[in-house]
């Protein structure tokens, strides 16, 4: 093993009741070549002094600050524009790593030289049955694959995919440099590991595949899929970014499973448009949104998404119960089906 230095990166915001099980949970790596770089995103609570108690005397940490708020995605950029190792990692602050985590990361790193993703599992809490982030839940997936059709058909796939959130991967640093413009995170919204999603499969080539449990993601009332402080609001409102820029950006051969993920995504997210509040303006801009990726599937001749956005579009929110069976599970049925005819 060439010992190769590994940047964590932790954004902080309102965790002043997890920082200090976060950082001395890095601390105790059995890997010892890493630095830490926190990101203040103009927190208002206590996590900077916790933080900064823990890591006193310790100089693989350093603490950078934004003077606003700027949210998840721009200080995750901030973090990797200053990381110096060959390889990051992204830690969310209200979760946790096991003391193998970067260990077991690397040494497949270095049996992989080529892979640009090592993908770690998952242990949820509270726990979930059959948790899709850990990788021992997905008996077909090799240790190493170097098969870029796999890779898409994977990611984008509606049951037994890969994670999509970017943190437990072990990403090579000059791979991000390399398409800087494309593998940062979109700033403004919220999801943006969805957003980041698209581009990563657009250039990834090889990854690596951990069955130790390196993360400990508990599901807190702070992050962002359980906090309040995140509406429904900016939910939708960044779907319809998110959604527009995956049209946008789509090139290449083999868009079937692109399109398959963003139809399941995006009427789900639609489904979920509370037309009895300010949600309400949101949906004629979904609307047009869903249309374009309407015309696409039916360019496409993918007559099982074409059937699933008509249903759709012609429902009216109001009735939206009636078309809760238009899911991730059952489009993927659809979508097996049509395949096997």
């Amino acid at each position: 093993m060439s010992n190769p230095l590994v940047s964590i990166i932790v954004p902080i915001y309102n965790v002043e009741k997890y920082i200090e099980r976060c950082i001395e949970s890095v601390k105790a790596q059995t890997y010892a070549n890493w630095e830490c770089i926190c990101i203040d995103d103009c927190t208002p609570d206590d996590s900077v002094r916790l933080l900064e108690t823990v890591i006193i005397g310790d100089g693989r940490f350093k603490v950078l600050h934004h003077v606003i708020n700027r949210g998840l995605s721009a200080a995750r950029n901030t973090g990797t524009k200053a990381a110096k190792g060959e390889y990051v990692y992204y830690l969310d602050s209200d979760d946790e790593l096991t003391p193998i985590c970067i260990e077991s990361l690397v040494s497949l790193a270095e049996k992989y030289p080529q892979a640009e993703i090592i993908q770690g599992s998952t242990h949820s809490l509270p726990e979930e049955n059959g948790d899709w982030r850990d990788i021992n839940n997905k008996v077909d997936y090799p240790e190493y694959i170097m098969d870029k059709d796999w890779i898409m058909r994977h990611f984008y796939a509606l049951d037994n995919f890969i994670p999509v959130n970017a943190w437990n991967k072990l990403i090579k640093r000059d791979w991000v440099e390399l398409y800087r413009d494309k593998l940062l995170f979109k700033e403004g919204i919220i999801h943006e590991d969805e957003r980041w999603l698209f581009d990563v499969v657009d250039y990834v080539s090889a990854m690596a595949f951990s069955r130790n449990i390196t993360y400990m993601h508990y599901q807190t009332d702070g992050s962002i899929m359980t906090s309040k402080a995140h509406s429904n609001y900016k939910s939708v409102s960044s779907m319809i970014v998110i959604l527009n820029d995956a049209l946008f950006y789509m090139k290449g051969p083999n868009q079937d499973y692109k399109l398959v993920y963003l139809v399941a995504l995006a009427v789900s997210r639609y489904l979920d448009i509370n037309p009895n509040t300010k949600e309400k303006t949101l949906i004629k801009p979904y609307r047009k949104c869903l249309r374009k990726i309407f015309y696409k599937v039916l360019c496409n001749r993918q007559w099982y998404l074409v059937w699933t956005l008509l249903i759709t579009l012609l429902c009216p929110l109001s009735l939206r119960k009636g078309v809760r069976y238009i899911n991730r599970n059952n489009i993927s049925n659809l979508v097996r089906y049509q395949e096997h005819f």
